[in-house]
């Protein structure tokens, strides 16, 4: 799902992160799944989250062009919370 909202939502950019698992588990994992996503970041000292005050996993963050977090979801995402946070993005102000 969220590979296809990268190609299909023109001007978001959508990163995956993985917090303090290895490279290659995660390269599996990505292969095992058939995932394809556009950009994958490796987070081995876990301190994305902490900086954003994550509760949980999975969590998702709709961050706005200027570094604000426009919204957090926490759990698994379904399609209509994508296109509604995407949709919030779209309509935040540029930097």
């Amino acid at each position: 799902m969220l590979a296809q909202a990268a190609r299909r939502e023109k001007g978001v950019r959508i990163v995956l992160v993985d917090e303090g698992e290895p490279a290659a588990r995660v390269a599996d994992f990505l292969r095992r799944e058939n995932l394809a996503p556009p950009e994958v970041l490796l987070d081995a000292h876990n301190v994305l989250m902490a900086h954003y005050r994550a509760p949980g996993f999975p969590t998702t963050l709709f961050i706005a062009a200027d570094g604000r977090v426009q919204r957090m979801h926490i759990g698994e995402l379904s399609a209509a919370t994508l296109a509604q946070g995407v949709a919030e993005l779209r309509r935040s102000p540029a930097p």
